[in-house]
């Protein structure tokens, strides 16, 4: 299922219709793939509430706009060009790929592992599973309840903590 809310910025109900039509989503269904595409327009903004089964494999490639993602039961691959991230109650991999822009990830009660590059603030909690990540980190770093190996790589530092077991 999805859910469209649209704003257009235009002088004319006729003006706004054009700019809701040119930025509105497409469905196109290839077997068991769904692709949702909405193409961006300056003078609108769009709003996608998309529901999937909670089966169903999920990638995203969002050119502007924050994602929120939650209640997936087999993972999440995101790109992300303009925008924050936020995952919620994820069971499976989650990979996040920013652009050049400032981002910011905040990840909570991910059951798998979770593979990032570079990112401004880095927020994760409750991760059953190991935690890697390459590149700039230029904001704030929370992490706290990971049950698995914790990789930092940037151009400063080189943090690896491993979860040992205790007997």
């Amino acid at each position: 299922e999805v859910q469209a809310h649209e704003v257009a910025f235009a002088d004319s109900d006729s003006d706004a219709r054009k700019i809701w039509d040119s930025e509105a989503a497409h469905l196109t269904v290839s077997g068991n793939a769904v692709l949702v595409k909405s193409d961006s327009s300056n003078n609108g903004r769009l709003n996608l509430t998309v529901t999937v089964p909670k089966s169903a494999r999920v990638t995203i490639n969002a050119g502007h706009g924050d994602l929120t993602a939650a209640g997936l039961g087999t993972g999440i691959s995101v790109t992300s060009e303009h925008g924050d991230v936020h995952l919620s109650s994820i069971t499976g991999p989650v990979q996040i790929h920013f652009g050049n822009d400032q981002h910011d990830l905040s990840a909570h009660e991910v059951n798998g592992d979770v593979a990032l590059d570079e990112c401004n603030d880095l927020t994760l909690s409750e991760i059953k599973g190991s935690i890697t990540q390459s590149g700039e980190i230029r904001g704030d770093v929370h992490i706290q309840n990971v049950s698995g190996p914790v990789h930092l790589h940037t151009s400063i530092t080189d943090l690896q903590v491993d979860r040992k077991s205790v007997v």
